[in-house]
């Protein structure tokens, strides 16, 4: 009877173990990904969990983060952000939805950074 529950919480856990790494940079080419000598600053963003970036990065004083609570999901190739209109960190109602590629240049990020690249592992 309790079989189905145990199941169903056995790919979140699997997803603990993952780290997301998020790093924003000044130059980013497809050989070298972001540009070692240049400005860049890296980000351990929480997979799988609802998070409000102003909250988890309280530091950025809202220079690379917005306002809105988001959840991003490792899959095998590509990382899902999805953007929610809450700000509470609770995610609810979701409002927009990206997958995104690892170790790829990506960008806009905005003035200060660009450019990013994602990893997961």
């Amino acid at each position: 009877m309790f079989a189905p529950l145990l199941f169903a919480l056995i790919p979140v856990a699997l997803c603990a173990d993952k780290t997301l790494t998020q790093e924003l940079c000044v130059d980013c080419s497809k050989t070298e990904l972001c540009d070692k000598s240049a400005q860049s600053i890296t980000y351990d963003v929480p997979e799988s969990k609802c998070y409000n970036p102003q909250e988890q990065f309280p530091d950025d004083n809202g220079e690379v983060w917005g306002d809105f609570d988001m959840m991003d999901v490792c899959n095998e190739r590509t990382l899902t952000r999805t953007f929610y209109s809450s700000t509470d960190g609770s995610c609810t109602n979701a409002t927009d939805s990206y997958k995104l590629v690892y170790e790829t240049c990506l960008g806009p990020f905005g003035e200060t950074y660009p450019w990013g690249v994602f990893s997961c592992i």
